[in-house]
This record gives C-alpha cells, structure tokens and sequence, in this order.
C-alpha cells in the first residue's frame, strides 16, 4: 500500500491544507493525480492547477482545488468521487455506505465497527 509521503513526493502539487482520508483511498488519490497529469501531458501543456485540500466529505473523496486550469478536471474528479463510495477507506477493499452515529462512511464488513 502506498503511503501519503510517498504521495506528496510524487504529486507536490497535491500537497495543499492537507489530506483528510484513510489510508484506503491512496490508491485513488494516485491514480486521480496520474490521470490528471496525463491529460496535460497528452494536451502538451504545463500543470497549471494546485489541490488545496482532498478531504472525505460525506462518505466520499472530496477534492478542493483551483478549478481555472487550462485542463477540465471536473469529470476526473466525479469519477473518484463515485469510485471512493464503494471502497473501505480504511483498507482500500470493496466496501458500503455506512452510517455509524450520524457518521457517513465507507467501510467493508472486515473494518466495518457498529457503534
């Protein structure tokens, strides 16, 4: 499993206010970052965006970044965003909407903890 230093070493530019996640949705998080630097590698232009914060928001990855870049991202993000609501944020397997005290979250049966 990856980790987040090896994330913010990788992608600088998604290093913003921070990173509000579990574990299990690195591998999202990576393979949004490498597909939103492709696009612009494929548009031959230079990576004018910067994420201030990827964040769980309602049980699914939330991505706060400056949406003025040359490249639209915004079905990038819609993609992951539906992709994290069915993948345990704690181990990155296959999980369900879960609600645990008022708590939205997404959890397999394995990391799931009723309150």
């Amino acid at each position: 499993m990856k980790t987040f230093e090896e994330l913010l070493n990788r992608f600088p530019w998604a290093r913003g206010r921070g990173q509000e996640y579990g574990k299990g949705w690195l591998g999202l998080v990576f393979s949004f970052c490498e597909e939103a630097e492709e696009r612009y590698r494929a548009a031959n232009k230079e990576l004018d965006f910067e994420i201030f914060c990827i964040k769980e928001k309602y049980a699914e990855l939330c991505f706060q970044y400056d949406k003025v870049g040359s490249i639209d991202l915004d079905d990038l993000e819609r993609k992951y965003e539906k992709l994290s609501a069915k993948t345990c944020e704690t181990c990155g397997e296959n999980g369900a909407f879960r609600n645990g005290s008022g708590w939205f979250s997404v959890a397999c049966d394995s990391c799931y903890k009723p309150s």
